[in-house]
C-alpha cells in the first residue's frame, strides 16, 4: 500500500490538480539523489534530465 499526499500549498500543486491523475514510481536506493531532488522545495526538478510523454 502507498499513500501519496500532495500539499495544496506545494509549488507543483497547480500542475497536478487539472490532470486528475499522476504516476508514482517506486525507486531503488540507487535513485536516492533523484528522489531527493523531487522532494526538495524550490529545486528545478527536471534540470539536466529528459522527459517523454506516455500514451495516457
Amino acid at each position: 500500500m502507498i499513500l501519496v499526499c500532495l500539499a495544496n500549498k506545494a509549488e507543483c500543486f497547480q500542475t497536478f490538480t487539472p490532470s486528475g491523475r499522476f504516476t508514482v514510481n517506486i525507486l531503488s536506493q540507487d535513485y536516492e539523489q533523484l528522489a531527493m531532488r523531487f522532494a526538495t522545495t524550490g529545486a528545478d526538478k527536471f534540470a539536466g534530465g529528459g522527459t517523454c510523454s506516455g500514451k495516457n
